[in-house]
């Protein structure tokens, strides 16, 4: 057994200290370069939660104001029509 301390001069608690350090500040740089994603927030580069929260945006004002647009042409269709109607009649 004590063959394999020729190979390594230093105890087992110095090792296992040295691999704890090691794997710590692996996982620090690894944290800190997937963190920094290279994109600032500026007013003029928007992120994709902006853009998917003006399109969801859009579309509820497009799917609120057709209908509304709908009824005011229908609305004008028919007043259209009643004033073709008035006309018909004082004509006769």
């Amino acid at each position: 057994m004590k063959g394999w301390r020729v190979f390594y001069p230093v105890d087992g608690g110095f090792i296992k200290k040295l691999l704890f350090a090691t794997l710590l500040l692996s996982f620090a740089a690894a944290a800190a370069g997937l963190g920094c994603s290279g994109e600032k927030d500026t007013a003029e580069g928007k992120g994709g939660r902006d853009k998917a929260t003006e399109r969801a945006a859009a579309t509820a004002v497009k799917k609120i104001t057709t209908p509304i647009q709908r009824a005011q042409d229908t609305r004008k269709l028919g007043d259209d029509r009643l004033q073709e109607m008035d006309r018909a009649l004082e004509k006769q």
